[in-house]
């Protein structure tokens, strides 16, 4: 899907564009939009994003789990929170930016491959874009709102949260506040994991203003706070993750001869982080290792009218990201060792996106588009470049790279039931801050010291991607493959002539390019509707990675699939779901895989909605790995298991 969108829920009965219903996706499938509803909203948003195409999650505990597309991870993907870059302040990346959200304050989570036109970066293996939940506008002022909350046994824990909505003909408020607390889980056969607790609070507020009937003017704040976190794949916990958000957007829908409508926006985020091993037994020398991210943002987007058969959007785009991370040891009886993990790396982005929409008759279409974006990296302090000169780098002017997309994506309507697709594309990637001046980063996975690279080379992909989607009166259901090539492949190789700072590590490994590495697979989802009460669904993804040498590429999934049956009648519904992951033994054990083998869960809720008055509650009881099964995901360090048996008591309450 495109990710060059305009808010016009927003705006009221009388103005040009009428508010439109959401769909609530209930059924299992494979989608690149999940909206989030009452049906999922106590789902966190690592597992939500799993629903979605070709995704899947790295997991360092039970908390902030990492997201990949198509096995692309870390900076291969763009991931954004309305819109806003954000960019994580651990160096260990124990805050990844889904941390800092919640599956309550969000109204979608979308997904768009690298092979899809889409303006809103050149990420080489596609974007994630979470939106916000926003005040809307009403003919007829009204206020609403919602508590919810769930209990959890496994964790024994709790979610909580509790919304606010006033809306008028003017302006429109919607407020969101959020509280949770887990103790450690429990595997299957009850096996405690140690150091896999957390608390968090998250609180949002939408402000939007009628300038006119076609002006939308919109704030947005978010606070989010992390204590206590544990992550027991890793040597450190986490005592505080902190995130500010603020953002302000304008959209105009003056409908011009040749512009259809435009947005605007400009932002700022900061993000504190703290490791923490004060609460782990046996520490070999104390650390503390606390990073910063602040990120200032502004971009404008916009769409004409449709020109004979054609219709134009574009994007310009200027992000400024400033990181550091720092690391002190306190060595017993010796005097304490202070350096940069980050430091004090400054990165200045800007881009142009342009996207041509081609109806060339009622069966074919060809979207297209291109973006260039030019990137600036640099040290800011003396004393930052002085590290990377430890090794022989010249880091004082700085690294200039330009980066270039292109993609087509092509489309036949066969007949009123079948579609056919092909996507071809080109993509390049910037290295990122880790990769091209982390100093000393401990991978807990692999058991190596990380360093950057300032001379490393950019990635660059050429992709190809074909599918189909067929539509019946019962039966939808989708195929897609793809094949990438990816030149100048980043990975760390090891250094044995430089020495390990960390206690206990394996060595050092120095960022460096691969000749080349290959990522193909497909994925695949069916919808039957038996009546309607009852609808089945299915979905299977799988993915290869090879290195140039034909060695494996790290952290690959098995084949995965879902089977899910869902029922509903009335007030009642209910789904039991059947999740299955096929053994991987297909490892690079250079990198810290192991063979994991195969699995098969067993899920399942039942709801209600009761109509209390004027009110309404919502009561659900939910169960995953009913059958409390002793697991792990190819994709979890550490060799950590996953939780066992967990049964949830979920409500919702409308006001």
């Amino acid at each position: 899907m495109a990710n060059l969108t305009f808010s016009q829920s927003l705006l009221p009965a009388d103005s040009i564009y009428m508010s439109g219903l959401l769909t609530q996706i209930e059924l299992l499938s494979l989608i690149d939009t999940l909206e989030v509803s009452e049906n999922n909203v106590f789902i966190p948003i690592e597992r939500l994003i799993q629903r979605t195409e070709g995704a899947n999650i790295i997991s360092r505990g039970n908390f902030a789990q990492d997201p990949m597309l198509r096995s692309y991870k870390n900076s291969q993907i763009n991931v954004t929170l309305n819109g806003m870059r954000m960019f994580g302040a651990c160096t260990d990346r124990m805050d990844p930016i889904t941390s800092y959200a919640e599956t309550s304050n969000l109204e979608s989570i979308s997904v768009s491959h690298s092979g899809n036109a889409d303006l809103s970066s050149s990420a080489l293996g596609g974007s994630l874009s979470m939106n916000l939940k926003e005040a809307s506008f009403s003919g007829n002022p009204k206020t609403s709102g919602l508590v919810g909350t769930s209990i959890a046994s496994n964790t024994n824990g709790y979610n909580l949260f509790g919304q606010l909505n006033h809306q008028n003909k003017k302006w429109g408020l919607f407020l969101q506040v959020s509280t949770k607390e887990h103790g450690n889980y429990y595997a299957g056969g009850g096996k405690e994991v140690l150091y896999s607790q957390y608390r968090k609070i998250n609180t949002t507020a939408n402000f939007a203003y009628q300038l006119s009937k076609k002006e939308v003017l919109k704030v947005n704040f978010l606070y989010d706070k992390a204590l206590d976190v544990g992550y027991p794949a890793l040597p450190m916990d986490v005592g505080i993750a902190e995130a500010t958000v603020i953002g302000a957007n304008y959209q105009n829908f003056h409908s011009g001869k040749y512009i259809n409508h435009w947005e605007a926006m400009v932002y700022y985020n900061t993000i504190y982080h703290e490791m923490d091993d004060t609460k782990r037994p046996d520490v070999p020398m104390h650390m503390n290792m606390p990073g910063w991210s602040k990120t200032f943002g502004t971009w404008l987007k916009s769409e004409t009218q449709q020109l004979g058969n054609h219709k134009l959007s574009g994007m310009l785009e200027y992000f400024q990201n400033f990181r550091r991370a720092e690391m002190t040891m306190y060595p017993e009886n010796e005097i304490e060792m202070f350096m940069l993990t980050w430091p004090d790396v400054m990165r200045n982005s800007g881009g142009l996106g342009l996207k041509d929409t081609w109806e060339i008759n009622s069966r074919w279409n060809l979207n297209s588009s291109a973006r260039i974006d030019l990137f600036y990296s640099y040290i800011t302090t003396d004393f930052g470049q002085k590290h990377l000169e430890v090794f022989g780098y010249d880091v004082e002017d700085g690294i200039f790279e330009p980066i270039f997309s292109w993609k087509e994506n092509l489309s036949y309507q066969l007949n009123e039931n079948l579609k056919i697709f092909t996507n071809l594309a080109y993509a390049e990637r910037s290295p990122d801050v880790s990769e091209q001046y982390g100093f000393f980063l401990f991978n807990a996975h692999d058991g190596y010291d990380y360093i950057g690279n300032p001379e490393i080379l950019k990635e660059k992909a050429w992709q190809v991607e074909l599918g189909f989607s067929q539509s019946f009166q019962k039966i939808d259901w989708s195929l897609k493959g793809y094949f990438h090539h990816v030149n100048n492949y980043i990975l760390g190789r090891t250094d044995s002539a430089i020495d390990a700072m960390t206690i206990g590590a394996n060595g050092v490994r120095v960022y460096t390019n691969l000749p080349y590495a290959i990522l193909s697979g497909f994925e695949s989802s069916l919808n039957y509707s038996i009546n309607k009460s009852l609808t089945i669904a299915a979905t299977a993804q799988y993915t290869y990675g090879t290195e140039s040498n034909g060695e494996p590429l790290p952290l690959i999934s098995p084949l995965q699939s879902r089977l899910q049956l869902s029922w509903k009648k009335k007030s009642w519904y209910a789904d039991t779901e059947v999740q299955w992951a096929n053994a991987q033994n297909r490892v690079n054990n250079n990198f810290g895989d192991l063979p994991t083998s195969a699995y098969t869960l067993l899920n399942s809720k039942i709801g209600k909605d009761w109509q209390l008055g004027k009110l309404n509650l919502k009561t659900e009881l939910q169960g995953t790995n009913l059958l409390d099964h002793y697991y792990r995901n190819h994709l979890s360090w550490g060799q950590i298991p996953q939780m066992g048996r967990n049964i949830t008591i979920n409500a919702i309450l409308k006001l």
